[in-house]
């Protein structure tokens, strides 16, 4: 959890949360429970829900248990996304731990994250059609974004192109769960409107930098540096560097995201082509840019101690690790 968090009422609200995700993954078979917690409780911050709670409570919602089922609804479809993804992109870790197909079976993974889409949905069941549809919705946007990342290549990817895939596989979750701690606060359109603009925000900057860590980041982050780079993935600094490399170095960049399989010379190699180039101050500026965007969104809400920690928990998302 964040040391912004400890000792306020935000940090109450998550622990009731692990409360409804512990109780969301029992089941008869033992083995579900287990594999679903191996990856859902590694997850540790919690960001996604503290930025709805946050929302939840700045727009005077007053019984937070009336927003924590759906919250950690969206917790569980991100935990199956990320079983997903990790599968397809064969990656042998997540957050520094075996990842759950390599600790337990490819059939296992996929079994286990049907099983976090289905328990979702039975969380949800209780909410009116409105919001149901929203959690739907969001699960065919992240499913549009993994296509659009499957289909991504370095030669044709532009930044704009990235930033809708950004926008749809990583952005619109946190987005939804922001507009959701509006919605269930009964607060007025125009700050649905507000929160679900501040969650998109936040949720571009998040993965701007993700990318910027896996460069040239600090230590603090579990995965090992240049793991989208071995896994072929095409990321912010990637894209800038290809566009300002001269022609022998923009090829050298190219041949490495050719090859069917990188290996950490490849990675070391991308990380000097991409420190020869503005790559990472452009990514992290790029993100600085999009949580001011958020924080003035932030700023639409009515004064109070949980506005103050919403426009904190924006300023964290940028301030980790770098």
């Amino acid at each position: 959890m964040l040391d912004l968090l400890k000792g306020t009422d935000i940090e109450k609200d998550l622990i009731s949360l692990e409360d409804i995700l512990q109780g969301a993954i029992q089941d008869e078979e033992p083995l579900l429970s287990r594999m679903s917690g191996h990856i859902l409780f590694s997850e540790g911050l919690r960001l996604r829900p503290s930025f709805g709670i946050a929302v939840y409570k700045a727009c005077w919602g007053k019984n937070v248990a009336e927003l924590l089922p759906v919250t950690a609804a969206l917790e569980l479809i991100h935990t199956a996304n990320l079983i997903h993804a990790d599968l397809i992109y064969k990656a042998p870790t997540h957050r520094g731990a075996p990842s759950l197909h390599m600790m337990f079976g490819k059939n296992e993974a996929i079994v286990t994250a049907d099983f976090l889409f289905a328990k979702a949905n039975l969380l949800c069941a209780s909410y009116g059609p409105d919001i149901i549809q929203m959690t739907m919705r969001t699960c065919i946007r992240m499913a549009e974004g993994e296509v659009l990342q499957m289909s991504t290549t370095l030669k044709d990817t532009t930044v704009d192109k990235y930033m809708e895939m950004v926008k749809r596989r990583t952005a619109d979750i946190i987005s939804t769960t922001a507009k959701l701690g509006a919605w269930i606060a009964r607060a007025p359109v125009h700050t649905l409107e507000s929160m679900e603009v501040m969650g998109q925000h936040l949720g571009l900057a998040y993965q701007l930098v993700d990318d910027f860590l896996d460069i040239g980041g600090s230590i603090c982050v579990a995965e090992p540096k240049g793991t989208e780079v071995l896994q072929g993935r095409v990321t912010m600094p990637i894209i800038r560097a290809r566009d300002q490399l001269n022609d022998k170095a923009r090829k050298q960049l190219m041949d490495i995201y050719r090859k069917r399989k990188r290996d950490k010379a490849d990675v070391k190699r991308v990380m000097k082509l991409v420190s020869s180039t503005d790559g990472l101050e452009f990514t992290k500026k790029k993100a600085e840019a999009l949580v001011e965007a958020a924080i003035k969104e932030a700023e639409r809400l009515e004064d109070g101690i949980h506005r103050r920690m919403l426009m904190e928990l924006s300023r964290y998302v940028v301030e980790r690790c770098v």
